[in-house]
């Protein structure tokens, strides 16, 4: 009798123990599957910082893409095919050497002011000689037709070639004042002096 009790304990034990196994085992199991879960529930997700990047990388490839795909219907060129029609004041210059006009400085006014809505300056310097160089002004309302010369800057009476010279006008517009505005520089290399001159109209055709 006492062998069947400890036969049956035993059995009972034995029981026990591979039941306890089977429970840590799951237990083991239940850890490493809610470990997984937990870590996949605590990665580490793309910051929205990080996401507008990447969309903009993304859109950044997308125009590249598209300006590959651009193809221009036109040729650039460094310079005009042909020269402004603007004359020199000095009637027997220009009918030797035309259309040497330089530094053109144009006003759009946005409508017509006294007569015209484009006012331009500019330096006739014919065969490079500054003693021409001097500022005049004319006027156009379609850039192809251009007006008498509204002002004329008279060359130097102490010129001295490559010494002493006006050059380079520059023609503004002063809001305030209603008026255009002339500057340009005059040159003297034999006493190392430079200014700028200035001279104004309200109208156009007189010059202050």
């Amino acid at each position: 009798m006492k062998r069947i009790l400890a036969l049956l304990l035993a059995a009972v034990m034995t029981a026990s123990v591979f039941a306890g196994c089977a429970n840590t085992g799951n237990a083991v199991s239940n850890g490493v599957s809610e470990s997984k879960t937990s870590t996949s529930e605590t990665k580490p997700q793309i910051s929205s910082a990080a996401l507008s990047k990447q969309t903009n990388l993304k859109s950044k490839n997308t125009e590249t893409d598209s300006k590959k795909k651009f193809k221009q219907d036109f040729n650039f060129s460094s310079n005009s095919i042909s020269k402004l029609n603007l004359i020199n004041s000095d009637s027997a210059i220009e009918s030797y050497y035309p259309n040497n006009a330089y530094h053109p400085k144009l006003i759009d006014m946005g409508k017509e002011w006294n007569g015209y809505r484009f006012w331009l300056s500019y330096t006739p310097y014919p065969s490079g000689n500054d003693y021409y160089e001097n500022p005049q002004i004319v006027g156009t309302n379609d850039l192809i037709n251009y007006s008498e010369v509204k002002f004329t800057e008279p060359p130097l009476a102490n010129y001295k070639k490559s010494v002493r010279y006006n050059s380079d006008s520059h023609l503004v517009y002063n809001k305030e004042l209603d008026r255009l505005e002339l500057f340009w520089r005059y040159t003297d290399y034999d006493t190392d002096y430079m200014a700028l001159y200035m001279r104004y109209s309200y109208e156009g055709d007189n010059w202050s």
